[in-house]
Protein backbone atom coordinates (compact mmCIF):
# COMPACT_ATOMS: atom_id res chain seq x y z
CA UNK A 1 0.00 0.00 0.00
CA UNK A 2 1.57 3.73 -1.25
CA UNK A 3 1.20 6.03 1.96
CA UNK A 4 -0.68 8.90 2.26
CA UNK A 5 -0.60 12.12 3.64
CA UNK A 6 -4.47 12.33 4.63
CA UNK A 7 -6.41 12.92 7.20
CA UNK A 8 -8.78 9.65 7.28
CA UNK A 9 -8.10 6.84 9.66
CA UNK A 10 -8.69 4.11 7.01
CA UNK A 11 -5.12 2.85 6.84
CA UNK A 12 -3.39 6.11 5.32
CA UNK A 13 -0.68 8.03 6.80
CA UNK A 14 -1.80 10.52 8.93
CA UNK A 15 0.06 13.57 10.00
CA UNK A 16 -1.62 16.65 12.09
CA UNK A 17 -0.83 19.47 14.43
CA UNK A 18 -3.45 20.14 17.21
CA UNK A 19 -4.09 23.74 18.79
CA UNK A 20 -1.47 22.57 21.88
CA UNK A 21 2.03 21.82 19.25
CA UNK A 22 1.51 18.26 18.96
CA UNK A 23 2.67 16.20 15.75
CA UNK A 24 1.08 13.15 15.69
CA UNK A 25 1.62 9.91 12.77
CA UNK A 26 -0.64 7.57 12.92
CA UNK A 27 -0.84 4.62 10.63
CA UNK A 28 -4.60 2.04 10.71
CA UNK A 29 -5.92 4.95 12.59
CA UNK A 30 -3.32 4.13 15.46
CA UNK A 31 -0.62 6.93 17.05
CA UNK A 32 2.96 5.44 16.06
CA UNK A 33 4.79 8.94 16.51
CA UNK A 34 4.25 12.02 18.80
CA UNK A 35 6.18 14.95 18.94
CA UNK A 36 5.55 17.98 21.59
CA UNK A 37 7.09 20.16 23.87
CA UNK A 38 7.68 16.85 26.50
CA UNK A 39 9.81 15.81 23.54
CA UNK A 40 9.42 12.75 21.52
CA UNK A 41 7.17 9.45 22.02
CA UNK A 42 6.78 6.08 20.11
CA UNK A 43 4.11 4.45 21.99
CA UNK A 44 5.94 1.09 21.57
CA UNK A 45 9.23 1.45 23.19
CA UNK A 46 8.26 4.64 25.37
CA UNK A 47 9.72 8.49 25.40
CA UNK A 48 13.15 8.80 23.69
CA UNK A 49 14.30 10.04 27.49
CA UNK A 50 13.27 7.04 28.56
CA UNK A 51 14.45 4.67 26.25
CA UNK A 52 16.30 1.90 27.63
CA UNK A 53 17.16 -0.46 24.96
CA UNK A 54 17.20 -0.68 20.62
CA UNK A 55 16.05 -4.54 19.57
CA UNK A 56 16.08 -5.52 23.15
CA UNK A 57 20.42 -4.63 23.24
CA UNK A 58 22.17 -1.62 24.80
CA UNK A 59 22.31 1.45 23.54
CA UNK A 60 24.50 3.49 21.84
CA UNK A 61 27.68 3.34 23.18
CA UNK A 62 30.04 5.56 25.30
CA UNK A 63 26.95 6.80 28.11
CA UNK A 64 28.97 5.21 30.87
CA UNK A 65 31.10 7.81 32.38
CA UNK A 66 32.63 4.89 34.38
CA UNK A 67 35.41 2.68 33.29
CA UNK A 68 36.14 -0.70 33.88
CA UNK A 69 32.28 -0.64 35.77
CA UNK A 70 32.64 -4.11 35.11
CA UNK A 71 36.02 -5.06 37.18
CA UNK A 72 37.70 -7.25 34.11
CA UNK A 73 40.38 -4.75 34.12
CA UNK A 74 43.07 -5.59 37.22
CA UNK A 75 46.69 -4.11 35.70
CA UNK A 76 48.01 -3.95 39.13
CA UNK A 77 46.80 -7.61 40.08
CA UNK A 78 43.87 -9.48 41.21
CA UNK A 79 43.80 -9.85 44.74
CA UNK A 80 44.71 -6.24 47.21
CA UNK A 81 45.56 -6.88 50.55
CA UNK A 82 46.74 -5.58 53.64
CA UNK A 83 45.24 -2.01 52.41
CA UNK A 84 46.01 0.53 54.77
CA UNK A 85 46.60 3.65 52.72
CA UNK A 86 43.38 5.98 51.44
CA UNK A 87 43.90 6.00 47.81
CA UNK A 88 45.88 2.72 47.19
CA UNK A 89 44.53 1.48 43.75
CA UNK A 90 42.47 -1.75 43.34
CA UNK A 91 41.21 -2.97 39.59
CA UNK A 92 41.93 -0.48 37.02
CA UNK A 93 40.28 3.55 37.95
CA UNK A 94 39.16 1.99 41.14
CA UNK A 95 40.38 2.84 45.01
CA UNK A 96 40.09 1.61 47.80
CA UNK A 97 39.22 5.11 49.67
CA UNK A 98 39.87 4.68 53.36
CA UNK A 99 42.83 4.12 54.97
CA UNK A 100 41.64 0.50 57.31
CA UNK A 101 42.79 -2.79 56.00
CA UNK A 102 40.81 -4.30 53.59
CA UNK A 103 41.43 -6.76 51.23
CA UNK A 104 39.69 -6.42 47.29
CA UNK A 105 39.85 -9.28 44.75
CA UNK A 106 38.19 -10.18 41.69
CA UNK A 107 35.78 -12.65 41.41
CA UNK A 108 34.92 -14.89 38.68
CA UNK A 109 31.87 -16.71 38.04
CA UNK A 110 32.49 -19.98 39.12
CA UNK A 111 33.04 -18.39 42.92
CA UNK A 112 30.73 -15.82 42.51
CA UNK A 113 27.45 -17.62 41.55
CA UNK A 114 25.13 -16.48 38.93
CA UNK A 115 24.52 -12.98 38.44
CA UNK A 116 21.10 -11.66 36.61
CA UNK A 117 23.00 -9.45 33.92
CA UNK A 118 25.25 -12.45 32.66
CA UNK A 119 28.49 -10.02 34.37
CA UNK A 120 31.97 -12.21 33.99
CA UNK A 121 34.17 -10.91 37.11
CA UNK A 122 33.22 -8.53 40.34
CA UNK A 123 35.05 -6.82 42.80
CA UNK A 124 34.63 -8.47 46.43
CA UNK A 125 35.92 -6.06 49.17
CA UNK A 126 36.08 -7.61 52.58
CA UNK A 127 37.78 -6.98 55.88
CA UNK A 128 41.31 -8.74 56.20
CA UNK A 129 40.73 -10.54 59.71
CA UNK A 130 38.22 -10.04 62.47
CA UNK A 131 41.09 -8.94 64.64
CA UNK A 132 41.33 -5.33 63.04
CA UNK A 133 38.08 -2.99 62.51
CA UNK A 134 37.59 -2.26 59.30
CA UNK A 135 36.01 0.80 57.33
CA UNK A 136 35.18 -0.82 53.41
CA UNK A 137 35.40 1.57 51.14
CA UNK A 138 35.57 1.03 47.58
CA UNK A 139 35.41 4.40 44.91
CA UNK A 140 36.17 5.70 41.30
CA UNK A 141 36.85 9.42 40.32
CA UNK A 142 35.67 10.93 37.51
CA UNK A 143 38.32 13.02 35.34
CA UNK A 144 37.54 16.56 35.70
CA UNK A 145 37.46 17.25 31.56
CA UNK A 146 34.50 14.79 31.71
CA UNK A 147 32.58 16.17 34.82
CA UNK A 148 32.36 19.46 33.48
CA UNK A 149 30.37 18.91 30.83
CA UNK A 150 27.59 17.69 33.21
CA UNK A 151 26.85 20.69 35.27
CA UNK A 152 23.79 21.32 35.68
CA UNK A 153 22.59 18.12 34.65
CA UNK A 154 20.86 15.01 36.34
CA UNK A 155 23.24 11.89 35.99
CA UNK A 156 21.89 8.31 37.51
CA UNK A 157 24.16 5.68 39.01
CA UNK A 158 23.24 2.21 38.67
CA UNK A 159 25.37 -0.51 39.67
CA UNK A 160 24.40 -5.00 41.56
CA UNK A 161 25.12 -5.55 44.40
CA UNK A 162 25.09 -8.20 47.37
CA UNK A 163 26.36 -9.33 50.47
CA UNK A 164 27.74 -12.02 52.39
CA UNK A 165 29.19 -12.38 56.05
CA UNK A 166 27.74 -12.31 60.23
CA UNK A 167 29.39 -9.26 60.55
CA UNK A 168 27.24 -7.42 57.71
CA UNK A 169 24.10 -6.88 60.27
CA UNK A 170 26.13 -7.16 63.14
CA UNK A 171 25.75 -3.85 65.82
CA UNK A 172 27.85 -0.89 64.71
CA UNK A 173 28.46 -1.61 61.14
CA UNK A 174 26.11 1.05 59.93
CA UNK A 175 25.05 1.42 56.69
CA UNK A 176 26.19 0.80 53.32
CA UNK A 177 26.60 4.18 51.63
CA UNK A 178 26.31 4.15 47.88
CA UNK A 179 26.59 7.20 46.46
CA UNK A 180 27.27 9.65 43.59
CA UNK A 181 28.50 13.14 44.41
CA UNK A 182 30.37 16.10 43.21
CA UNK A 183 32.39 18.90 44.55
CA UNK A 184 33.73 22.45 43.22
CA UNK A 185 37.09 21.78 44.74
CA UNK A 186 40.31 21.87 42.31
CA UNK A 187 39.91 20.16 39.13
CA UNK A 188 41.03 16.34 39.55
CA UNK A 189 42.56 16.90 43.23
CA UNK A 190 43.07 13.60 45.41
CA UNK A 191 40.11 14.43 47.51
CA UNK A 192 38.80 12.49 50.73
CA UNK A 193 35.30 11.43 50.25
CA UNK A 194 34.30 12.85 53.30
CA UNK A 195 34.84 16.30 50.36
CA UNK A 196 32.19 14.49 48.65
CA UNK A 197 29.33 13.49 51.29
CA UNK A 198 29.50 17.34 51.79
CA UNK A 199 28.89 18.04 48.07
CA UNK A 200 25.19 17.24 47.86
CA UNK A 201 25.84 13.78 47.07
CA UNK A 202 22.50 11.41 46.06
CA UNK A 203 22.97 8.57 48.62
CA UNK A 204 21.22 5.33 48.44
CA UNK A 205 22.21 3.97 51.53
CA UNK A 206 21.35 0.58 52.76
CA UNK A 207 20.53 0.20 56.12
CA UNK A 208 21.84 -2.45 58.60
CA UNK A 209 20.20 -5.62 58.58
CA UNK A 210 18.61 -4.97 55.28
CA UNK A 211 21.97 -5.59 52.75
CA UNK A 212 21.09 -8.03 50.12
CA UNK A 213 22.36 -11.37 50.12
CA UNK A 214 21.10 -12.02 46.36
CA UNK A 215 22.13 -10.32 43.15
CA UNK A 216 20.16 -6.15 43.87
CA UNK A 217 20.48 -3.23 41.41
CA UNK A 218 20.54 -0.28 43.20
CA UNK A 219 20.21 3.18 41.60
CA UNK A 220 20.33 6.65 42.61
CA UNK A 221 20.06 10.23 40.51
CA UNK A 222 22.04 13.17 40.92
CA UNK A 223 21.73 16.84 39.64
CA UNK A 224 25.41 18.19 39.30
CA UNK A 225 25.81 21.34 40.69
CA UNK A 226 26.90 24.16 38.06
CA UNK A 227 30.54 24.84 39.75
CA UNK A 228 30.83 20.70 39.89
CA UNK A 229 34.69 20.32 38.78
CA UNK A 230 34.86 16.32 40.39
CA UNK A 231 32.28 13.50 40.36
CA UNK A 232 33.04 10.37 42.52
CA UNK A 233 31.09 6.78 42.38
CA UNK A 234 31.59 5.90 46.18
CA UNK A 235 30.29 2.33 48.18
CA UNK A 236 31.25 1.53 51.73
CA UNK A 237 30.12 1.39 55.13
CA UNK A 238 29.67 4.20 57.18
CA UNK A 239 31.21 2.93 60.52
CA UNK A 240 34.22 0.95 61.18
CA UNK A 241 33.61 -3.12 61.79
CA UNK A 242 35.72 -5.98 62.90
CA UNK A 243 35.47 -7.56 59.46
CA UNK A 244 36.95 -11.12 58.58
CA UNK A 245 37.32 -12.17 54.65
CA UNK A 246 33.67 -13.97 54.97
CA UNK A 247 32.31 -10.70 55.48
CA UNK A 248 31.96 -8.62 52.15
CA UNK A 249 30.27 -7.06 49.52
CA UNK A 250 30.26 -7.23 45.64
CA UNK A 251 29.55 -5.10 43.07
CA UNK A 252 29.01 -5.06 39.33
CA UNK A 253 28.29 -3.07 36.48
CA UNK A 254 28.74 0.04 37.72
CA UNK A 255 27.68 2.87 35.55
CA UNK A 256 26.99 6.57 35.81
CA UNK A 257 24.88 8.04 32.49
CA UNK A 258 23.20 11.43 31.71
CA UNK A 259 19.58 11.09 32.08
CA UNK A 260 16.86 9.99 34.77
CA UNK A 261 16.71 6.72 33.91
CA UNK A 262 19.07 3.43 34.55
CA UNK A 263 19.76 2.06 31.44
CA UNK A 264 21.39 -1.34 30.84
CA UNK A 265 25.26 -1.51 31.20
CA UNK A 266 27.09 -0.48 28.55
CA UNK A 267 29.51 -3.48 27.37
CA UNK A 268 32.31 -1.61 25.62
CA UNK A 269 34.79 -3.84 23.89
CA UNK A 270 37.95 -4.85 26.30
CA UNK A 271 40.21 -3.79 23.79
CA UNK A 272 38.72 -0.38 24.30
CA UNK A 273 38.15 -0.50 27.53
CA UNK A 274 42.17 -1.26 28.05
CA UNK A 275 42.82 1.87 25.89
CA UNK A 276 40.75 3.95 28.07
CA UNK A 277 42.22 2.89 31.64
CA UNK A 278 45.66 2.89 30.04
CA UNK A 279 45.07 6.79 29.78
CA UNK A 280 45.37 6.55 33.66
CA UNK A 281 48.03 3.47 34.43
CA UNK A 282 49.89 1.07 32.52
CA UNK A 283 52.88 -1.51 33.05
CA UNK A 284 54.35 -3.09 30.34
CA UNK A 285 58.19 -4.42 29.19
CA UNK A 286 60.22 -2.87 26.02
CA UNK A 287 62.88 -4.66 24.64
CA UNK A 288 65.22 -3.91 21.67
CA UNK A 289 68.67 -2.17 21.05
CA UNK A 290 69.85 0.36 23.08
CA UNK A 291 71.39 3.20 21.86
CA UNK A 292 74.87 4.30 23.40
CA UNK A 293 77.39 7.44 24.04
CA UNK A 294 80.92 7.55 22.30
CA UNK A 295 82.89 5.66 25.46
CA UNK A 296 79.55 3.48 26.05
CA UNK A 297 79.18 3.94 29.61
CA UNK A 298 75.39 4.91 28.83
CA UNK A 299 73.01 2.68 27.44
CA UNK A 300 69.62 4.13 26.79
CA UNK A 301 66.10 2.35 25.72
CA UNK A 302 62.99 4.53 24.68
CA UNK A 303 59.84 4.10 23.70
CA UNK A 304 56.05 5.42 23.22
CA UNK A 305 53.34 5.00 25.21
CA UNK A 306 49.92 2.64 23.80
CA UNK A 307 48.13 5.78 24.33
CA UNK A 308 48.71 9.32 25.48
CA UNK A 309 48.42 9.50 29.03
CA UNK A 310 46.39 11.98 31.45
CA UNK A 311 48.94 13.81 32.75
CA UNK A 312 53.04 13.47 32.68
CA UNK A 313 52.97 10.17 34.72
CA UNK A 314 55.03 8.78 37.62
CA UNK A 315 57.31 5.95 36.21
CA UNK A 316 58.33 3.31 37.97
CA UNK A 317 60.78 0.57 36.92
CA UNK A 318 60.36 -2.83 37.96
CA UNK A 319 63.15 -4.57 36.53
CA UNK A 320 65.39 -4.65 33.91
CA UNK A 321 68.80 -6.23 31.91
CA UNK A 322 71.51 -5.05 29.81
CA UNK A 323 73.58 -7.11 27.46
CA UNK A 324 76.66 -8.60 30.24
CA UNK A 325 74.62 -7.21 33.09
CA UNK A 326 71.49 -9.65 33.26
CA UNK A 327 69.13 -8.79 35.77
CA UNK A 328 70.37 -4.67 36.07
CA UNK A 329 67.85 -2.69 35.95
CA UNK A 330 68.07 1.69 34.47
CA UNK A 331 69.88 3.58 36.75
CA UNK A 332 66.87 6.25 36.09
CA UNK A 333 64.29 7.27 33.76
CA UNK A 334 65.96 9.73 31.51
CA UNK A 335 63.18 11.47 29.46
CA UNK A 336 59.37 10.99 30.32
CA UNK A 337 55.88 12.75 29.07
CA UNK A 338 52.33 12.07 28.43
CA UNK A 339 53.33 10.21 25.63
CA UNK A 340 57.11 8.66 25.93
CA UNK A 341 59.68 7.48 28.12
CA UNK A 342 63.40 6.70 28.01
CA UNK A 343 65.57 4.52 30.12
CA UNK A 344 69.24 5.36 30.65
CA UNK A 345 71.78 2.36 32.20
CA UNK A 346 74.82 4.67 33.20
CA UNK A 347 78.29 3.63 34.55
CA UNK A 348 81.46 1.87 33.24
CA UNK A 349 81.65 -1.18 31.65
CA UNK A 350 78.55 -0.83 29.87
CA UNK A 351 77.91 -2.06 25.78
CA UNK A 352 78.18 -0.87 22.71
CA UNK A 353 75.06 0.34 20.37
CA UNK A 354 72.49 -2.48 19.45
CA UNK A 355 73.30 -4.15 22.71
CA UNK A 356 70.29 -5.60 23.84
CA UNK A 357 68.21 -4.26 26.89
CA UNK A 358 64.39 -4.89 28.11
CA UNK A 359 62.87 -2.97 31.33
CA UNK A 360 59.78 -3.54 33.27
CA UNK A 361 57.95 -0.89 34.32
CA UNK A 362 54.31 1.20 35.06
CA UNK A 363 53.41 4.25 34.84
CA UNK A 364 50.27 5.96 36.85
CA UNK A 365 48.83 9.38 35.86
CA UNK A 366 46.19 8.63 38.08
CA UNK A 367 43.65 11.28 39.86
Amino acid sequence: MVAKINADTSGGLKITSDTSGTLEIQSAGTTKFTVNSAGVDIPAIGTIDGLTSINGGQLAGNRNLILNGDFTLWQRGTSQSALTAAGTYLADRWTHSNHQTALHTRQAFAASGTHPANSQYVLRASGDSTSTASRIVTSQGVESVNCIPLRGKTITMSLYLRCAGATMTASGLGNLNILVGGTSATADAALATSAYDAGGSTNSAIAQGSLPTTWTKITATYTVPTNTNNLIVYVGFANEVNAGTGDWYEISQVQVEIGSTATPFEQRGIGTELALCQRYYWAGTWAGGATADDDHSINILGGQYPTTLRTTPTVTIVSGSMTGHHGIAPTSVSTNDKDNASFTWSGSGYRSIGSRASVTFNTSAEL
